[in-house]
């Protein structure tokens, strides 16, 4: 299934053209985050051996380079500005690592440093369990990672989660019945998302909200004179001239840490 999708929708169009060209939809998705098609730039498998063939495929023209953009833990840092979580907050003061921090809670962690596996389940668990995961739904994410924990021990980890981060759950519940009960969700910048069935709230304000500084990132990075040639999800992607590459890096991470302000949090 993987081979054919690979060779469908991008190994063969590509083969066809020297320039490749894709469409993007501002609107394309609930949250107001980017969706992309003809083809789909954002889904490329980034974990396979083949799918990081493909994108090796993907370069700049000669002469030029590609600088990425990428909002460093832009969820979790929303989280700690919405629920002002003390911990949380401690955490991204300065350019602290969240993922870091949830391993260090799960396996009481004190002055040593969380293995490679141990940060991974960290990281597989710790915003899931913020967003209202349950053990069931905990044990299934960690099986499609191919980490196998018994119920029993996934249940002790989302307990000291839970625990760890009292004021963070806290808002969770709060602003969730709040949403159902005004029937939307606002957004940092103030979009209005209607609730729906089966939406998350808490989820769709923070990924509404990721978009808010995208987009604004995007639109000085644009006024800056930067060409933006691709987005996914929490990412800008511009192509420089090779000269500049070094400026352009400096100038569009500062642009981008700069567009929105949180309380608090460093972006």
């Amino acid at each position: 299934r993987e081979v054919s999708k690979l060779l469908s929708t991008y190994v063969e169009p590509m083969s066809q053209q020297d320039v490749w060209c894709w469409n993007f939809n501002q609107v394309g998705t609930m949250t107001g985050r980017f969706s992309s098609s003809k083809p789909n730039l954002q889904n490329i498998p980034a974990r396979s051996a083949l799918g990081k063939r493909v994108r090796e495929c993907l370069r700049a023209r000669p002469g030029y380079k590609l600088v990425i953009a990428d909002m460093s833990q832009i969820e979790p840092r929303l989280y700690a500005f919405f629920s002002q979580d003390s911990k949380l907050l401690k955490v991204f003061r300065t350019s602290g690592d969240f993922h870091t921090e949830v391993t260090r809670t799960i396996y009481a962690l004190s002055g040593t440093s969380p293995t490679k596996e141990q940060r991974f389940v960290g990281k597989t668990v710790g915003l899931a369990t913020l967003y209202g995961a349950g053990v069931d739904k905990l044990s299934e994410t960690l099986v499609k990672s191919e980490v196998f924990l018994e119920e029993k021990e996934v249940s002790v980890i989302r307990s000291k989660i839970l625990f760890g981060y009292k004021e963070a759950i806290n808002w969770y519940w709060n602003y969730k019945r709040k949403a159902y009960k005004d029937g939307f969700v606002t957004t940092l910048l103030g979009r209005k998302i209607p609730v729906i069935s089966g939406m998350n709230p808490v989820n769709t304000r923070i990924q509404g909200s990721c978009a808010d500084i995208l987009k604004v990132g995007m639109l000085n990075i644009f006024l800056s004179g930067y060409k933006m040639i691709a987005t996914v999800h929490d990412e800008i992607i511009c192509e420089v001239e090779d000269w500049d590459a070094g400026n352009a890096s400096r100038e569009i991470s500062d642009i981008m840490n700069n567009s929105v302000r949180l309380r608090g949090v460093v972006l």
